[in-house]
């Protein structure tokens, strides 16, 4: 049963547990650790290209700017949104939730949420 187990895939509850995960991926990419969708023992149907892919269509569309990316990427290796942090400035939150309701309906379209 336990190599059964190794297929299935822990599915991801909402885009900014994506989000995280796929900071957390760049991060161990500049580090030199290559990850493809499996990350603390849990299988995902997605790869940190995948969602650069993503983010590349989301800006072709206008969905997102590149300060909505700086600000999200600074707040996803965190791990934590700016909604929970004081020291936040109200235009990063403005960013991140843009950033992360358009981020939400790719994926959603996608079928990965």
């Amino acid at each position: 049963m336990g190599e059964f187990m190794n297929y299935l895939f822990e599915p991801f509850q909402n885009a900014e547990e994506v989000w995280f995960w796929f900071c957390g991926g760049i991060i161990s990419r500049t580090e030199g650790i290559r990850q493809r969708g499996k990350c603390l023992n849990k299988n995902r149907e997605i790869e940190v290209a995948d969602v650069c892919r993503i983010l590349k269509k989301m800006k072709q569309h206008h969905l997102i700017t590149n300060r909505d990316l700086r600000i999200m990427f600074k707040w996803g290796c965190t791990g934590c949104s700016p909604y929970y942090n004081s020291r936040a400035k109200s235009s990063e939150i403005k960013s991140w939730h843009k950033g992360i309701c358009g981020f939400e309906m790719c994926l959603k379209n996608k079928g990965l949420l």
